[in-house]
């Protein structure tokens, strides 16, 4: 019979081992932890393509950067290293070129993250990643919540905007020119 192990009992563990460690999707580090994590619903996933689509388009007109999307791991804090699964990030140029290639996750902070909220989360959780992404100088974070059917646009932990379907939303200044209705997100749910 197999042992399952805790967070708890665990050794800590940094960034460069946990991308080596043999675990499955939909876990994260957190301060030196593996946590696991319940994988994103339908639901989730659409919402995650329906924003992926024009933003991919928008860089192919306008080669900023790069958008990444899957649940791909930044390092949040390092010693004890925090490494958080992002729905959807851009990182400009500028902070791609300043990454660390040799770590097996994003060591320099995003421009843009969007999360997209899932039954799971606890407003707990969500607030300790936004916490997490503005100390590490994320620009901008896009909330978005399928059941609600809006958008929290995050400049910081004060600084929120929510737009509802009806509304526009746009890249500000991380996506110069990008706009879409916010009602394309949760097309098809």
């Amino acid at each position: 019979m197999a042992t399952v192990v805790t967070p708890t009992e665990m050794a800590l563990i940094t960034g460069e081992e946990f991308a080596l460690t043999d675990v499955p999707d939909y876990y994260e580090l957190v301060r030196g932890r593996i946590v696991p994590m319940p994988p994103p619903n339908m639901n989730h996933g659409s919402v995650e393509f329906n924003i992926a689509g024009p933003v991919f388009v928008f860089l192919q007109a306008h080669p900023l950067g790069r958008m990444v999307i899957g649940d791909s791991g930044i390092y949040t804090e390092r010693d004890p290293d925090t490494v958080r699964g992002v729905d959807l990030y851009f990182i400009s140029n500028e902070r791609l070129a300043k990454r660390d290639m040799t770590k097996g996750y994003l060591t320099v902070a995003p421009d843009w993250i969007t999360e997209v909220k899932s039954p799971s989360n606890t407003e707990a959780y969500i607030q300790e990643k936004l916490a997490e992404y503005f100390a590490i100088n994320v620009r901008m974070v896009w909330l978005v919540d399928p059941e609600e059917r809006c958008v929290h646009v995050y400049r910081s932990m004060t600084d929120i905007r929510t737009l509802q379907e009806k509304d526009t939303i746009t890249g500000e200044d991380v996506l110069p020119d990008f706009s879409i209705q916010v009602a394309k997100f949760f097309e098809n749910l």
